[in-house]
């Protein structure tokens, strides 16, 4: 994917810490993506995208009501296509393996710089 075709991007973010969401949401909005929702748990975001054509998907794991592989999982079963990067401060490999293992297409530690998510975003 080039810097052209991540113009635009529908992108929503969940996240139950809101400095990191709002920074999140700056870095993302700088590189040309369009953050069109924040969400503080999977279930909130899930509600939402039920009913909403997004492209891409920023998920921390470690969220209350639902969490971020329980929201892949949620996803997957419902036939909701959208890119899935999840954020965590974990860098198991258990944890990752997880993740990828109920559709998550990207991982990223949350201490990735900004180039990182860029990279994420453009594989």
């Amino acid at each position: 994917m080039s810097a052209k075709e991540l113009l635009g991007l529908r992108t929503v973010i969940i996240e139950d810490h809101k400095l990191f969401a709002n920074g999140l949401s700056s870095v993302l909005e700088g590189i040309g993506l369009r953050v069109i929702a924040t969400f503080e748990n999977g279930r909130d975001a899930m509600n939402y995208l039920r009913n909403n054509e997004v492209d891409l998907i920023f998920s921390d794991i470690n969220m209350p009501k639902m969490n971020g592989i329980q929201l892949c999982k949620q996803l997957k079963e419902e036939k909701i296509n959208t890119k899935i990067i999840m954020l965590s401060m974990y860098e198991d490999d258990n944890i990752i393996k997880e993740a990828f293992a109920n559709g998550a297409n990207a991982y990223l530690s949350k201490n990735a710089e900004k180039k990182e998510i860029i990279t994420a975003i453009e594989n």
